[in-house]
């Protein structure tokens, strides 16, 4: 399939429109998102708009991303998890371990926020167990798919950031002591 189409005479490839779609829809009510993301979502992935690549990179665009729309509305990562990554994992449009979660320079930085991909991975982690996978089963498709990021990602972290991390989890009914914040290793 050809993902890619002209705009404004230039060549557009599938991954910036999908990037740019996701980043302007994020400036939206969230309420009315939440409403019909899902739905247009499905009919996305049913119409095979987008092929795999343009999933990839479209998709890891907007996780480098998304630590800073978190800052002006904690919601998206909740809604980008449940109404967008999940449902593409579970189509096998996009593989988790073939996202980029953030760039180089990001990971070279000492204070490169982290705290949307935990929220994100929560809810990855929620939603296998939901699906009454094993908590073992859980710990090893997670380490897998985005064990090795993660484990960069804590690097990044002290103790306050992990606390806040809880606090943000909460939001989500993720207790501090559930099996799913032991899978991100958060505590011990």
């Amino acid at each position: 399939m050809k993902d890619n189409t002209t705009l404004n005479g230039k060549s557009t490839q599938g991954d910036d429109i999908l990037f740019h779609f996701l980043t302007r829809v994020c400036d939206q009510h969230l309420d009315k998102l939440e409403k019909h993301l899902p739905v247009f979502i499905k009919d996305v992935v049913e119409a095979k708009v987008f092929t795999a690549k343009s999933y990839q990179f479209g998709l890891s665009r907007f996780l480098q991303a998304i630590n800073d729309l978190a800052m002006d509305a904690p919601r998206i990562p909740q809604i980008f998890a449940e109404h967008i990554l999940i449902p593409l994992v579970n189509n096998k449009r996009v593989e988790l371990k073939d996202l980029v979660w953030w760039t180089e320079e990001e990971a070279k930085d000492e204070y490169t926020m982290v705290d949307a991909f935990y929220k994100i991975g929560a809810l990855l982690i929620k939603e296998k167990l939901n699906a009454k996978v094993t908590v073992a089963d859980a710990r090893a498709q997670f380490e897998a798919s985005v064990g090795a990021v993660f484990k960069q990602f804590k690097t990044k972290l002290d103790e306050t950031a992990i606390n806040n991390i809880l606090n943000d989890l909460a939001d989500i009914n993720v207790s501090k002591d559930s099996d799913i914040v032991k899978i991100l290793d958060l505590v011990q």
